[in-house]
């Protein structure tokens, strides 16, 4: 279910702070008539060189493997121009789409986390591990 308008709101007030900070970024897709469909964000994290992935994809998209490749878009870019050295993504625990695009990237599970919600699962990717099989095509 996404989240209230408000809420969504002042994620994105948030993250454009931050990433204006951070020199990365907040990545949105539109569809065909320039709604916006999801969007793509780099967190900072506690950890050095690592920022945390999101990505939010309106349930009309689900499916399509647009979450996948938003993703690798953003990835592909921060690896390439060495922006991180690696990657941290969760997923509340019954959220089986979220684990399988964090798979499909290459990350590889980190450990078992409590979020707010419930219990959860954190993935990582680290910036020379081996890029996906199939490879992954980024947007333009």
């Amino acid at each position: 279910m996404p989240p209230p308008r408000w809420q969504a709101d002042k994620w994105i007030e948030l993250n454009c702070a931050d990433n204006v900070a951070s020199g990365l970024g907040l990545w949105f897709l539109e569809d065909d008539t320039q709604r916006l469909a999801g969007c793509v964000a780099l967190e900072p994290d506690s950890r050095p060189r690592t920022d945390e992935l999101i990505y939010l994809l309106h349930p009309e998209y689900w499916g399509q493997g647009l979450a996948t490749q938003m993703s690798w878009t953003v990835v592909e870019r921060v690896f390439r121009e060495r922006l991180l050295d690696q990657i941290v993504a969760g997923a509340n625990g019954p959220n089986e789409a979220s684990v399988a695009v964090m798979s499909r990237l290459g990350m590889k599970y980190l450990h078992a986390v409590r979020y707010p919600l419930g219990p959860g699962v954190e993935y990582v990717l680290q910036h020379d591990d081996p890029k996906p099989t199939p490879l992954l095509e980024a947007l333009s």
